[in-house]
């Protein structure tokens, strides 16, 4: 899986990237009767959704289900990534690899996960998936580490490093200096960079700026500069996951300079 995932976002995706119109095109129309559950893990596979885990607080869980829905449909009118839709998600019992993205909201009272839960999540790490884990605390300050502690304490996860200014996910579709959700000065983690000359792709990002609920539009106003650079916060790290560094990429800034 994980050379497929990374031949996917080096080759594939930034092709698609280019070509739209193909891109939706190929998306396909809905099946016009409900899917059986079979036929709806098939129709996750080979269709864009956006991910989220569910939390055991239906407030979280509504106001995420949102913010994505907003996110996806901004995906859609912006960029060749067409979402087909949200899902919720149980790591204890579902396939994550459906998902190239997703975002997990962290709750004070998060449980440690099962071993069948850790391994799950950490293959999906492992091959490629991303994950945005989002302390939710607008004031800028982590009160939730501790919960997030006992979510990842065995889990095999490279160390976390403050995401550098220049990091790829500021530039992977927008230039952007920061990651900005419902507020624009909360601190971000990211996985910290691999050996020279490898895919150093963070499968995992930590943050608190509560993204959600900001590209909902529920803590900025709907219509505000705040909420758009949110939306544009959000789509790179979309973007990001499945195109991986690409922009980082040597070739890449070869085709810049010749744009320009």
């Amino acid at each position: 899986m994980t050379t497929r995932l990374s031949a996917f976002r080096t080759m594939v995706l930034p092709a698609l990237l280019a070509l739209s119109p193909l891109f939706a095109q190929a998306q396909g129309a809905e099946p016009e009767s409900a899917p059986s559950q079979t036929a709806q893990a098939v129709q996750q596979a080979n269709k864009i959704h956006l991910g989220y885990v569910r939390t055991s607080s239906s407030a979280v869980n509504s106001d995420t289900q949102r913010g994505l829905e907003a996110l996806a449909t901004e995906l859609t009118k912006r960029t060749a990534i067409k979402p087909k839709g949200v899902v919720a998600l149980d790591v204890e019992r579902d396939d994550l690899s459906f998902h190239q993205f997703i975002y997990w909201p962290v709750t004070p009272d998060a449980r440690p996960l099962s071993e069948a839960a850790q391994k799950r999540v950490q293959n999906y790490i492992d091959n490629g998936g991303v994950i945005l884990f989002d302390l939710r605390d607008a004031g800028g300050v982590m009160r939730d580490q501790r919960a997030l502690q006992r979510l990842l304490s065995d889990m095999n996860i490279k160390p976390l490093v403050t995401m550098a200014k220049d990091h790829t996910l500021t530039k992977t579709f927008y230039l952007l200096s920061g990651l900005p959700g419902s507020s624009a000065h909360g601190a971000l983690w990211v996985e910290a960079a691999g050996a020279k000359g490898t895919e150093s792709v963070s499968t995992v990002i930590v943050g608190d700026n509560n993204w959600a609920d900001a590209w909902a539009g529920k803590t900025v106003l709907q219509n505000s500069r705040e909420r758009e650079m949110a939306l544009r916060a959000g789509i790179n790290m979309v973007v990001y996951a499945y195109t991986g560094n690409f922009k980082a990429d040597p070739i890449h800034d070869v085709l810049e300079r010749l744009k320009r």
